[in-house]
C-alpha cells in the first residue's frame, strides 16, 4: 500500500466515524418502503428490479453490463467506472450530507455509494435504498 493509499484509507475511515448514522435522516428511513413514490426521478420505476436492467433515478432502466457487477462492490475497494457513472446530484433532497471535496454520491442498483471521483474508491455504501 502506498503512502497516498494509506492516507486515503485513513481519511475515509474518519469520514465514516464522523457520519456513523449517515442515513438516519434520509428519505427512505423517514418514509418507509415506498418513499420513492411520487418523486420525479422515479416516474418510470415500477418497484421492481428487472433481469439485465438496472433502474437509475432521473435516467430510467439501463442495460446491465456483463462486466460490471454492482453486488461485488464493497467499502474500501475501487469501484469500476461503470459503477460510478450515475452521480446523485440532488443528494440533499434525499437527506444525505454533502460529500467531501473530491467525492460524490452515486447510484448503485438500489443502493447509494460515496466514492472518490478520481479513482472510484468506495468510502460508504447505503444498501437497499429502493
Amino acid at each position: 500500500m502506498s503512502v497516498r493509499e494509506g492516507a486515503r484509507d485513513q481519511q475515509a475511515s474518519l469520514w465514516r466515524q464522523r457520519h456513523v448514522d449517515v442515513d438516519h435522516n434520509t428519505a427512505w428511513k423517514k418514509s418507509g418502503g415506498d418513499w420513492w413514490k411520487g418523486r420525479s426521478g422515479f416516474k418510470d420505476y415500477d418497484g421492481h428490479h428487472h433481469h439485465h436492467h438496472r433502474f437509475i433515478p432521473d435516467i430510467g432502466y439501463v442495460d446491465e453490463s456483463t462486466d460490471c457487477r454492482f453486488d461485488t462492490i464493497e467499502v474500501g475497494v475501487l469501484a469500476p467506472p461503470c459503477a460510478t457513472a450515475y452521480g446523485l446530484t440532488d443528494w440533499s433532497s434525499y437527506g444525505l450530507p454533502r460529500p467531501p471535496a473530491g467525492c460524490k454520491w452515486v447510484w448503485l442498483d438500489g443502493s447509494i455509494a460515496l466514492v472518490q471521483e478520481s479513482d472510484g474508491y468506495v468510502i460508504q455504501i447505503l444498501r437497499n435504498v429502493f
